[in-house]
């Protein structure tokens, strides 16, 4: 079952748009916002309830979008999308934030530190993702990718780096990576150049090629869990596409 949702208006610029639960009121809810064309230049957040079936704005998003792998439909753990983003204006570099559906704000989530510094300097060179149900960032190095997962949510001094992806394969490379889901086995199912799907052993640092379509201009990998919840949020609406 599917439902189709107009958007609130023609926006101008790429949209992000994020799907939440609000567990107070049994209420799904896609949050809408603009990645604006000019830096540091705000945009309107607008909430489309699927209870009531429309759409009200909420504010300002006072955080600048990047164009990265968890741009356009935010990265949902908890109920909550999330995604990496710059401050606008503060020079402090990218931080995580969330959705929250209850309050329809965006909250953020604490970062990852290495040796005492921040990882997310650059918000380019960072993917956000969940593995094993835990909060999960990639940081890109010139040799290697590193992946940190948030093992207890909202704990910043929880946040473990698992491991070390070396960027010394001709076929894969860590610059662009990223972890999915672990498989039986203890491996760990990744996503490389946004095309190649590999079984990556972490212990041995050996790979097996699960997909690899070359032809494929790129591949987007989304891990669900079924569910008898109804999309119309009880209203009796029938969507079509």
């Amino acid at each position: 079952m599917f439902r189709k949702i107009s958007p609130p208006d023609n926006p101008s610029g790429s949209t992000f748009y994020g799907l939440g639960y609000d567990s107070a009121s049994d209420d799904f809810k896609v949050v809408r916002a603009i990645r604006p064309k000019r830096k540091n230049a705000t945009s309107a957040v607008h909430v489309f309830s699927s209870r009531l079936g429309s759409w009200k704005r909420i504010g300002e998003f006072d955080y600048q979008m990047v164009q990265s792998r968890d741009w356009t439909s935010g990265t949902v753990l908890n109920g909550a999308p999330h995604s990496v983003v710059d401050r606008l204006g503060s020079g402090m570099g990218a931080v995580i934030v969330y959705f929250a559906a209850t309050v329809e704000k965006f909250e953020e989530v604490a970062s990852p530190d290495c040796e005492g510094a921040n990882i997310l300097v650059n918000s380019s060179d960072v993917g956000l993702g969940v593995l094993g149900g835990s909060l999960c960032v990639v940081k890109h190095w010139a040799s290697h990718a590193d992946v940190w997962v948030m093992k207890e949510y909202g704990a910043k001094e929880s946040w473990t780096k698992l491991f070390v992806v070396p960027n010394k394969s001709r076929e894969f490379y860590s610059h662009d990576c990223m972890p999915l889901c672990y498989a039986n086995d203890g491996e760990v199912v990744m996503m490389f150049d946004s095309k190649i799907l590999v079984s990556y052993n972490p212990k041995e640092n050996s790979y097996m090629t699960i997909s690899n379509d070359q032809d494929r201009p790129e591949l987007d990998v989304a891990l669900y869990v079924e569910s008898l919840a109804s999309p119309h949020g009880g209203n009796g609406t029938k969507g079509h596409l």
